[in-house]
C-alpha cells in the first residue's frame, strides 16, 4: 500500500511525500513537495494521490473529478487526513483493560507494547508508527523520562497476568520453565515467518524465528 505522508523539514515547512511501509521500514517513493503554506498542502496532497493513481495500480479511495458531487461526499469541500487504524487499537486496548493494566496510568508503556504486538520495532520507531497509523504523538523526550519508570511496574504487571490466568484458564503456576532462543536460515530472504534482526549467532543479515518454550508442572509443554 502507498501512503501520502506529511512531514517537517528543517526549515519548518512541511513536507509532502509518498510512501510505503515495507519490512518494517519506510520508503520514501516520490517527495512531492514542501511549504509552508496550508493552502499549497492539500494541493500537494492532491498531487501525491495523482502520483499514486498514475504510477502504482493502487486504486483510489474516491470517485474521479467528473463524480466528485455526490449526494454522499462534496469532494471539493473535504480534505484527505490519511488513514487510521482504529479496529486493532480498540480491540487491543479492550484486552488491555480487561487485564487491569489500564490501571497502572502509564498509557505510553500500553501502547508501546500494542505496537510491539502489531509491528515489533525498536521504541523510536514505535513511536513513528503511533503517529502515522493512530494518529498518537508522542515526543522523544517523553519517551526517555518514562521508561526508567517501566521496570518499577514488572511486579504489578506480573500479578495482573497471572490473576488472569488463574481466573479465565485455572492455571496455579506452582511452577513453570519458560526459555526462548532463536533459529536463523541459510537465506537472505525475508517473509511473513522469518525476519532479519538482532541475532545471537551473529548472522544479522539472515533472517530468524523466535522460538519459545513452556513447561508446566505436569509435563505439559507449548512451543510459542
Amino acid at each position: 500500500m502507498f501512503h501520502v505522508r506529511t512531514t517537517k523539514t528543517v526549515s519548518g515547512a512541511t513536507a509532502v511525500q509518498v510512501v510505503q511501509y515495507r519490512n518494517r521500514k519506510t520508503k520514501v517513493c516520490s517527495h512531492i513537495g514542501s511549504t509552508h503554506n496550508l493552502k499549497e498542502i492539500t494541493a500537494l496532497r492532491e498531487a501525491a494521490l495523482q502520483w499514486i493513481e498514475k504510477n502504482t495500480h493502487q486504486p483510489s479511495l474516491f470517485h474521479s473529478r467528473e463524480e466528485e458531487n455526490t449526494s454522499v461526499l462534496v469532494l471539493r469541500k473535504s480534505q484527505y487526513l490519511g488513514i487510521r487504524h482504529s479496529f486493532i487499537y480498540d480491540v487491543l486496548s479492550t484486552m488491555f483493560r480487561n487485564f487491569t493494566f489500564h490501571q497502572l496510568s502509564n498509557q505510553l508503556l500500553l501502547d508501546l507494547v500494542l505496537m510491539r504486538i502489531i509491528q515489533p520495532v525498536s521504541k523510536l520507531e514505535s513511536l513513528e508508527y503511533l503517529k502515522e497509523m493512530f494518529g498518537i504523538v508522542y515526543k522523544q523526550g517523553s519517551l526517555y523520562q518514562t521508561i526508567t519508570s517501566f521496570p518499577k511496574l514488572k511486579a504489578t504487571v506480573e500479578e495482573k497476568t497471572v490473576a488472569i490466568a488463574r481466573k479465565h484458564f485455572a492455571f496455579d503456576f506452582s511452577i513453570v520453565f519458560y526459555d526462548v532462543t532463536t533459529l536463523y536460515f541459510e537465506s537472505f530472504k525475508e517473509d511473513e515467518f522469518k525476519k532479519t534482526g538482532f541475532s545471537k549467532d551473529n548472522k544479522p543479515n539472515q533472517p530468524q524465528i523466535v522460538i519459545g518454550l513452556i513447561v508446566t508442572r505436569e509435563g505439559f509443554s507449548r512451543l510459542l
